[in-house]
């Protein structure tokens, strides 16, 4: 079984993600329905937005347990209700790291960080051993770099009514 969906089926389980997309057609906030797609998209987006910020807010309280103690597995073990197998994230090699590389589709549209796919693809050579670098430091100390972290959200019509 592959080990990236059985890390993402704990997730949907624990989650309450039964891969139900029917459309919502209203929304109740604070005992105040909202009926307006608009509206619920940007109540979603507001409540998306601070999703994180309420994370840090909550480690940097004084009574958040001690999160700066804890290691990222111990973090997650902690805020399941289930519990869940261990996992054992193993370090990438530079040759997987260039195995996904080449498999990116060559466009120029970019990522936060401005840089195109097409880009990386001419430069796998040069990059390679530092991304995999990065990448094993990443999982070793369960540390995601901020600025990673960022991602432009577009919601894309996929069928109906626009």
């Amino acid at each position: 079984m592959n080990k990236n969906k059985t890390v993402w089926d704990i997730v949907n389980l624990e989650t309450n993600k039964t891969g139900n997309t029917e459309a919502i057609n209203t929304l109740k906030i604070d005992g105040n329905t909202i009926s307006d797609r608009q509206e619920i998209a940007n109540a979603f987006n507001k409540y998306f937005l601070t999703v994180a910020e309420n994370i840090n807010m909550k480690q940097n309280a004084p009574c958040s347990h001690n999160l700066d103690n804890t290691t990222p597995i111990q973090f997650l073990t902690q805020s399941f209700k289930h519990p869940f197998p261990n996992m054992n994230l193993k370090s990438v090699s530079t040759k997987e790291i260039e195995k996904i590389i080449k498999s990116l589709k060559p466009k120029n549209s970019t990522g936060y960080d401005g840089i195109s796919t097409k880009l990386i693809k001419v430069s796998f050579s040069f990059i390679s051993s530092p991304l995999t670098h990065i990448c094993n430091k990443s999982l070793s100390s369960g540390i995601f770099p901020d600025c990673m972290k960022y991602a432009v959200v577009k919601p894309l019509l996929k069928k109906g009514d626009k």
